[in-house]
């Protein structure tokens, strides 16, 4: 056999493949051709490992979507507030509320390289309540309100307030400044029985 060094260009740069094979000669005989070989630069002072997340808002309840960008082949471990959780690509959390330290370790024949991130799942606003007079709906909260009925947007209904005009089921989402959101319960109005109990007021 052959043993053999070829030391690299200086101007290569990491992430450069190199492909090679050899031609035997035996007399007068064709080539016979080795196996293709593909030789990957590496540079162990350059990151070569990212985390990428689904989402950079984290709410109480959400699924944690973290997954391992990779430059070279190299397999991965990560960890979660120093606890092993998995060695898979992607992994799939779901974290109580507060801050949490996320490592991912990525690892090949010539590298070790630690990436670590914090992320913080974020509480769920209080949920609001909704209070009826006549017609007219009020929300708990003083601001992030979104009115549905019947479980689609009411266009504009952005107020504390909602005056109802048509018959069917309502709710309002409060959304807090941190993106996360909550939801009331539903209620049910007919208009033409709140229009009824207006005039027997009057």
């Amino acid at each position: 056999f052959i043993r053999f060094r070829i030391r690299p260009l200086s101007s290569l740069q990491a992430g450069k493949k190199i492909k090679n094979k050899s031609f035997i000669y035996f007399d007068f005989n064709n080539a016979v051709h080795t196996n293709n070989v593909t030789t990957t630069i590496i540079d162990c002072n350059t990151s070569f490992a990212f985390i990428n997340y689904s989402s950079q808002n984290f709410c109480f309840g959400d699924s944690v979507n973290a997954t391992a960008t990779l430059s070279y082949p190299s397999s991965v471990a990560w960890y979660v507030d120093s606890v092993f959780v998995s060695s898979s690509q992607s992994i799939f959390l779901n974290l109580p509320i507060g801050s949490h330290q996320i490592k991912l370790t990525a690892t090949n024949a010539y590298c070790t390289q630690d990436v670590i991130s914090n992320i913080t799942i974020n509480p769920l606003p209080l949920k609001p309540v909704i209070t009826q007079s006549l017609a007219l709906l009020t929300s708990s909260a003083s601001t992030g309100n979104q009115w549905y009925m019947n479980g689609n947007i009411i266009a504009g209904a952005t107020n504390i307030s909602y005056t109802v005009t048509l018959d069917g089921w309502y709710f309002v989402e409060v959304t807090d400044s941190n993106g996360c959101t909550n939801v009331s319960d539903s209620i049910y109005l007919m208009v033409s029985s709140v229009a009824e109990n207006q005039n027997s007021d009057d």
